[in-house]
């Protein structure tokens, strides 16, 4: 598994799994992802945590558009609600959350 792949897993844990932010919170930080394209999404996920909101697909995209992030060239552009749709797709369940943790945090 690439460290790509863990980011975009955990970010589909997050949008299946309400819980799923809390241990994403508590054990990593936004400097462990990498990926510059995917570093808005993630930052509105915190932003929303931190505000109390639930996290989907449609307060993620208003969240997006708030922060001007929101891209709509194509909707397989980081960022839209097409490309979070795929995000859930990506993983059955949030069961292996943890383990897409360690394997972003390089096997810590």
């Amino acid at each position: 598994m690439t460290k790509l792949d863990a980011e975009l897993s955990i970010l589909g844990c997050i949008l299946i799994d309400m819980e799923a932010i809390k241990i994403v919170r508590d054990n990593i930080t936004l400097k462990y992802f990498h990926s510059f394209s995917l570093k808005p999404i993630v930052k509105a996920m915190f932003k929303l945590d931190k505000k109390g909101k639930s996290i989907d697909i449609i307060t993620l995209s208003d969240q997006l558009k708030k922060d001007g992030k929101y891209v709509r060239k194509s909707k397989y552009d980081m960022g839209t609600e097409q490309f979070l749709v795929n995000l859930t797709s990506r993983v059955p369940t949030a069961a292996n959350l943890e383990h897409y943790i360690k394997e972003l945090k390089g096997g810590e």
